[in-house]
């Protein structure tokens, strides 16, 4: 009789936030202080442009994100966590994904343009990650 593999435990919702979060909380003043300290890049034709992208994808992020949170529905307070994790999991994902790549997107965006608004690109992403933590989402 074959044995069965173990099934594998679903990765914990709060270390993968913890680390997107992270990666994008890191990267932005890294990028900001290459930028500041050693403006090696400077495309003034480009920030018309870049700011049209900018607002574009800070708009787009509202209605995708806005689109995912209303599939999420609070936790029971006598249901299960991790049936309730395996349901709305890959609705968080996309949130906290759509968060990081914006302030990360963000982040190149002020590299090449240095413009005031792809730093209010970072601080939407970053902003979207911390209002979207799990414990957050699991009670709204």
């Amino acid at each position: 009789m074959a044995v069965r593999p173990p099934v594998p435990e679903q990765a914990n919702p709060r270390i993968l936030h913890t680390a997107l979060f992270a990666g994008a909380l890191f990267m932005a003043p890294v990028t900001v202080l290459v930028r500041v300290l050693f403006p090696v890049i400077d495309m003034p034709q480009a920030i018309s442009g870049l700011r049209i992208a900018a607002l574009v994808v800070m708009v787009t992020q509202a209605i995708v994100v806005r689109a995912f949170r209303n599939r999420i529905s609070p936790l029971d307070p006598r249901g299960n966590e991790d049936a309730w994790w395996n349901a709305h999991l890959p609705a968080a994902l996309t949130i906290w994904a759509l968060g990081e790549g914006v302030a990360v997107l963000g982040s190149v965006f002020f590299f090449l343009a240095g413009d005031v608004l792809m730093l209010a690109m970072i601080a939407g992403g970053l902003l979207l990650l911390l209002l979207s933590r799990p414990s957050r989402l699991m009670a709204t």
